[in-house]
């Protein structure tokens, strides 16, 4: 749930780090009387992601972005708590962030961090919080969908790589050179490219 009085704390801490609130939105580029009713909390619903970020980074180290995600309930804290900040998750090259809230990433980086876990560096303890988090997300009936839809996108970025591969290894049967190939693949890829987005 949207902390409204602790986000109205925080702004005001923040805004007397600097001379008057309009010098805070104007370097947050937050609009000063969108700021103003989250002070005076008169708006039941948090910023987005993008703005907690601007407000993270013009904080003057008063907050992390991450801590600001929490109190707008876009991270759930009892995961937040499992990972710990000392955690660094590896971002899942099988989703496209754009697409994602940055919550939603989060998620899917543990995720993929847990699939990857025998081969990163992560000491026991590190290693133990990480599986802790997989579990809590596969046992939590908000986000056990996200293990479901993870595993349609990697199958998916595994199949079009098996793809690429089956179109290179004909155009190498055909007697192509390497550079050859390397040309057909990059017109294979446009034209794919090109032809999807008329879907």
């Amino acid at each position: 749930m949207f902390d409204k009085k602790r986000f109205s704390d925080i702004l005001q801490k923040i805004a007397s780090t600097y001379s008057s609130i309009s010098e805070f939105a104007e370097k947050s580029e937050v609009n000063r009387t969108y700021i103003s009713k989250y002070i005076n909390m008169k708006l039941d619903n948090p910023p987005t992601p993008k703005i907690l970020e601007k407000i993270a980074i013009t904080s003057n180290n008063i907050i992390s972005y991450k801590e600001l995600m929490l109190i707008c309930n876009y991270i759930d804290e009892n995961l937040d708590n499992i990972s710990g900040e000392i955690i660094s998750v590896f971002s899942s090259p099988y989703v496209d962030n754009s697409k994602c809230t940055p919550s939603e990433d989060y998620i899917y980086s543990i995720i993929y961090t847990y699939e990857i876990l025998d081969t990163t560096n992560y000491n026991d303890m590190e290693k133990r919080k990480i599986i802790d988090s997989y579990n809590y997300i596969k046992n939590d009936i908000d986000y056990c969908k996200y293990i479901t839809i993870h595993n349609k996108l990697k199958k998916h970025y595994y199949d079009k790589d098996e793809q690429k591969f089956r179109f290179a290894y004909h155009k190498e049967m055909e007697g192509l050179t390497d550079e050859e190939i390397a040309d057909a693949l990059r017109f294979y890829k446009q034209m794919k490219q090109k032809y999807g987005e008329r879907k």
